[in-house]
């Protein structure tokens, strides 16, 4: 996942909204957090959230697709009126771990650049 988005060129991220199944499992939004080094946020409703997700994802693409650039998710909540540290979401993970995934992803990195045997 890590990778993925480093490949993506994604700018540093500041936090993660976890949606649907998931976001129920504190194990699960641990491991984000650790991964990604990032906190983990949560809808504060609890039950519900997959529709929710798919609705920010919506809004984040049509955005971005309007505007021909990448937008971050905060500014396009602003744009709806709505303050992206709003009592919609609450802090579910932070890292605690991350140093474990650097050298798991440094491995995977050099995995990919090795040549194959001829």
């Amino acid at each position: 996942m890590r990778l993925h988005s480093e490949d993506m060129h994604l700018p540093n991220l500041k936090r993660i909204i976890a949606t649907g199944g998931a976001s129920a499992n504190p194990a699960i939004l641990q491991l984000i957090a650790d991964v990604f080094k990032t906190p983990v946020y949560v809808h504060k409703s609890g039950g519900g959230s997959a529709g929710l997700g798919a609705a920010l994802r919506a809004m984040h693409g049509v955005t971005c697709d309007a505007l021909h650039s990448f937008v971050a998710l905060d500014d396009c909540l602003r744009a709806q009126g709505a303050s992206p540290r709003d009592s919609f979401f609450r802090l579910a993970a932070t890292p605690k771990n991350g140093y474990v995934y650097d050298n798991m992803v440094c491995l995977k990195i050099a995995d990919t650049l090795s040549f194959p045997d001829y």
